[in-house]
């Protein structure tokens, strides 16, 4: 009898495994479902792979902008320093202007100074061609008088 209940429930579990297996059966793909799957995987993996290129590319247009925008804040450095020696120059061009100021101003006042001093020994001679005119026209009269006496 222990041997038809182990052959029962023998039948049984196997009864069971069957029922199982059918399950799995229905579950399992097949060599075209598997096909199909690495189809989509290889499909996947190439958008994968040109995802990875456009960021690559991405990447790189942000290397060459990163570079564009360093080549920008240069020129704009060199910019700035030419601004601040054309603004130097223009210190030294006014303090230039200014000392030429001084100087002019100076022989302004020094010609002033010779301007009257000349007009001054004019004024003397003038004076004394003024005094040597009346005295030359006093001696024509006295010449003419002499003369005249003769």
């Amino acid at each position: 009898m222990s041997e038809e209940i182990s052959n029962e429930k023998l039948f049984e579990f196997m009864t069971r495994m069957y029922g199982e297996m059918q399950g799995m059966k229905e579950n399992m793909a097949t060599k075209e479902d598997l096909a199909n799957t690495n189809q989509a995987i290889s499909n996947i993996n190439q958008s994968i792979a040109d995802t990875n290129q456009a960021i690559s590319n991405i990447n790189q247009s942000i290397a060459d902008t990163n570079q564009a925008i360093s080549n920008i804040n240069q020129s704009i450095v060199d910019t700035n320093q030419a601004i601040s020696n054309i603004n130097q120059s223009i210190v030294d061009t006014n303090q230039s202007i200014a000392k030429t100021n001084q100087t002019i101003v100076r022989l302004e006042n020094k010609m002033d100074e010779n301007h009257k001093a000349l007009y001054d020994g004019y004024k003397l001679i003038y004076e004394k061609l003024n005094i040597l005119e009346k005295k030359v026209d006093q001696h024509d009269v006295e010449i003419k008088i002499i003369k005249t006496a003769k």
